[in-house]
């Protein structure tokens, strides 16, 4: 209850529920995360490829039905020249190496319950002890989001707008707010 509830006063909650009901952290060898690493750069690099296309090919934009909208936001040259700055991988560890399983493309305000919660777990005593004894390191998420913040501002051909099409079943402003927490800034 102690920890739930320390979780709740750092900002991971939905609606007064925390989100983190059991703790099942993903332990990688350094080999096994360099190689997640390169797969997941492989990948991008498709993506990122397959995106240029698109933007190229009216073919293409009529065969994945993309809206009037989608197209204003696309043309005539988009913000950032990168297509995928936030974009995260998620996938399953498995003893034949990582299974993708979504190319999630939206804003990773995630990132910054991921780094608050570790911050609430790192301090537990068990986990202490337990990093203490094995050289276990988390590994803070926002640092990514940041490095793609400065890459996609320095990019920019205008001022760029931050925005959200959210869902309202979706409390992504408990997100946003945590992730600007960490990064000092005010969303006001």
């Amino acid at each position: 209850p102690r920890v739930q509830q320390a979780l709740i006063d750092a900002g991971c909650h939905y609606s007064g529920r925390p989100f983190v009901k059991v703790l099942r952290p993903k332990f990688l060898q350094r080999s096994e995360y360099a190689y997640l690493d390169y797969v997941s750069g492989v990948l991008m690099g498709l993506f990122r490829r397959l995106s240029d296309m698109v933007q190229d090919s009216e073919d293409l934009k009529r065969y994945l039905a993309i809206s009037d909208g989608e197209r204003r936001l696309i043309a005539p040259e988009p913000l950032c020249p990168d297509p995928l700055p936030f974009t995260r991988l998620d996938s399953f560890a498995t003893v034949d190496g990582p299974r993708f399983v979504e190319l999630n493309g939206e804003a990773p305000a995630g990132a910054g319950f991921n780094d608050a919660a570790m911050g609430v777990l790192g301090e537990h005593p068990l986990i202490k002890d337990f990093m203490e004894r094995t050289g276990a390191r988390s590994m803070k998420a926002m640092d990514g989001v940041l490095d793609g913040l400065l890459k996609a501002w320095r990019a920019a051909t205008t001022l760029p707008i931050m925005f959200h099409a959210g869902h309202n079943d979706v409390n992504i402003a408990k997100q946003l707010a945590a992730s600007a927490e960490l990064l000092g800034a005010d969303i006001g």
